[in-house]
């Protein structure tokens, strides 16, 4: 188990880290960006940086939910753990599109006519299923440790 913790925490870091590229170079980033947003292509230095700063939130969100994900292994009686990730997990597909929305009119200001489009994809709902799914575990460990505590 101390592995796959390990294993947590330091995707945790990475994606935490991953938008920090973009405002570092953010000449070698755009690329990244363009896959996600064709209509990128030649957007200046600064719209990079503002994009990737944008992109920290949403990162940052899915790195607390591996964080506690780890907690709630490493002391699985602590529900509060898997309530916390269940939330953030939830709530990521939310703020991941508000981001996009964000970052589509940052990448999209050197370009005329263009428009920014909320994007509901199979990606965004295993997020918000996955959360469900550990508060679901987390609340059939409670009930269980209660019906075994009064079982006593």
């Amino acid at each position: 188990m101390k592995i796959i913790r390990l294993i947590l925490f330091f995707s945790a870091i990475l994606i935490m880290l991953y938008p920090v590229w973009g405002i570092i170079d953010p000449a070698s980033y755009l690329n990244e960006l363009i896959e996600t947003f064709p209509f990128a292509k030649g957007a200046s230095d600064s719209q990079v940086q503002k994009s990737s700063l944008i992109l920290l939130l949403p990162n940052i969100t899915i790195s607390i939910a591996l964080v506690f994900i780890a907690k709630f292994i490493s002391n699985p009686n602590s529900y509060s753990f898997a309530n916390i990730t269940a939330i953030l997990l939830i709530f990521f597909p939310i703020l991941q599109s508000v981001g996009d929305i964000f970052i589509g009119s940052v990448l999209s200001q050197h370009v005329q006519g263009s428009s920014v489009v909320i994007e509901l994809s199979s990606q965004k709902l295993f997020y918000f299923l996955f959360g469900l799914a550990i508060w679901a575990i987390g609340k059939s460990q409670c009930e269980n440790n209660k019906a075994l505590k009064s079982d006593s």
